[in-house]
This record gives structure tokens, sequence and C-alpha cells, in this order.
């Protein structure tokens, strides 16, 4: 994806120039600094800009007008979309309903199997014979 990684680049060389060009005019307010790094920072708002608006609008709904912020913009824009594209992936989708772990892929076959397992034992309201509630230990609950 050409565009996100334009604007990955651009979003980063913007809000380094804008530190630097802040640290410019805190610190020695030099000339030079400031007739290199102002352009390549408006330049650099301006891709920022035409790449966000190069992303299909699905997933740059939010991410077009967070771009126009000056400074910041790109990486809001940037992070908007990661989180629109991974939202959209089943997967991902899948993990915030909980269906999912993607961080222990080994929780979601022990969940099954305790659901499993819960599912056997009966419960007391259904049990005609209250000895077989006594006959059963916490292990076989849990």
């Amino acid at each position: 994806m050409i565009p996100v990684r334009a604007l990955r680049l651009a979003a980063g060389a913007e809000a380094l120039s804008l530190a630097a060009l802040l640290g410019n005019l805190l610190s020695t307010h030099s000339p030079v600094i400031s007739q290199f790094l102002g352009p390549l920072h408006g330049t650099a708002y301006l891709v920022v800009i035409a790449a966000t608006f190069m992303i299909p609008a699905p997933v740059a709904s939010g991410a077009r007008w967070r771009a126009l912020l000056p400074g910041v913009g790109g990486l809001l824009a940037l992070r908007q979309i990661r989180n629109r594209a991974r939202a959209s992936r089943p997967d991902t989708r899948q993990a915030q309903e909980g269906r999912l772990d993607r961080a222990d892929p080994h929780r979601a076959a022990r969940l099954r199997a305790a659901r499993r397992e819960r599912s056997r034992i009966p419960s007391p309201a259904t049990l005609q014979d209250s000895s077989a509630v006594k006959s059963r230990t916490h292990r076989d609950v849990w």
C-alpha cells in the first residue's frame, strides 16, 4: 500500500521538522535552520494531506480531517487508518469480541474445553438424586 508508506514517512518528517523548528525557535533562532526546515515541514504537511486523500474512503473516513492538523495530523491520521484497517480484519474482530485471543493461542482452546466440561456437569436443579452432587469434587467442577 504505497499511500500508507508515503503517509508514514511524511508524518514522521512533519513531526520531526516541527520539533526541530520549535527547538530552533527556543534556542538559537538561526535563520539558516529555519530556511531549510520551514519548506521541508511545509512539503511534508502537503504530502501528508495528499497521501491521506489517496487512501480509500472506508479506511480513511476520519483520518482525512485529522491530516489537516499541522504538526501531528499525519501521526493522528496514520493511527486512525491503522485502527480502521485492524478492526476490519475478521480475526481482529473476533479478538475484540472475545472469541479469539491472538496473544495466547492456547487460551481459546482452554476456554472451549472448560465450556465443554461445564456443560457436562448437571445443574443441581435438574438432579433428582442429591448424592450425585455430593459425589463430585472440586476438581470435577474446574
